[in-house]
């Protein structure tokens, strides 16, 4: 019985290839969301439903050469990624690239919530400068609050957290500035996580990221109180 012959690939149109390559920042998607491996990867246009001639922006994902040829070598014997479960990895990594370039910068985890020491009161500030960083505290209060009642990440409060938070660099030092981009990747990685494990069975994948989503959680319950430290000097009206 002869193989089944693939779809002859037809060429991207180039500005649907440029769309791509934009929302995606060249990041795989299965990466992204099953290690958050937020690094730019050498890869290809993968067709999400094997017609390699539907160059339709909907049915292209970015993915690395190795996620790439595992997508496209599926098995009867291997269950490999599915359309739908790709779809929702490439839906995550482009909110992510969304609110990481509209709000705060892209960057790494600390293992604690710990802050710089206080530098006690600080100087009298305007009062329209006040009312702008205390937006900040009140947005970062309300998604850490809502967070250790419920347990999960409220998307809407995220999204209002990264706007409230897009102009920090501006009003705060380095240090509530990076602490600010920690909460937000935290939060944006234990959602994440949330959304992948409703997809994959027990297994070792399973059990390399249910570690991770516990350390955020752990993280995220304990910041507040030294995040509010290093708030603080800034918001004297004098």
């Amino acid at each position: 019985m002869s193989a089944k012959k693939k779809t002859p690939r037809v060429k991207t149109p180039q500005d649907i290839e440029t769309r791509l390559l934009v929302q995606s920042r060249r990041r795989c998607a299965i990466c992204f969301c099953l290690a958050f491996d937020t690094e730019r990867k050498p890869g290809q246009i993968a067709h999400l439903d094997q017609n390699r001639s539907n160059n339709d922006l909907a049915n292209l994902a970015w993915l690395c050469l190795s996620h790439h040829d595992q997508y496209d070598s599926k098995t009867s014997q291997s269950k490999g990624f599915t359309e739908a479960e790709v779809k929702t990895f490439r839906s995550l990594l482009y909110l992510w690239v969304q609110q990481s370039v509209s709000s705060v910068s892209f960057g790494g985890f600390t293992n604690e919530p710990s802050a710089p020491a206080s530098k006690g009161r600080g100087e009298p500030v305007r009062l329209e400068v006040y009312d702008r960083r205390l937006t900040v505290w009140h947005a970062a209060r309300d998604l850490v609050g809502k967070f250790v009642s419920t347990g999960e990440v409220d998307r809407k409060l995220l999204g209002s957290f990264g706007a409230s938070t897009s102009e920090a660099h501006f009003l705060f030092d380095e240090s509530v500035d990076k602490f600010l981009s920690e909460v937000y990747h935290r939060s944006f990685q234990l959602m994440t996580l949330d959304t992948v494990l409703e997809k994959i069975p027990i297994g070792d994948q399973r059990n390399k990221l249910v570690p991770m989503k516990m350390d955020n959680m752990l993280w995220l319950s304990e910041c507040l109180g030294p995040l509010k430290r290093i708030i603080a000097p800034f918001l004297w009206l004098g």
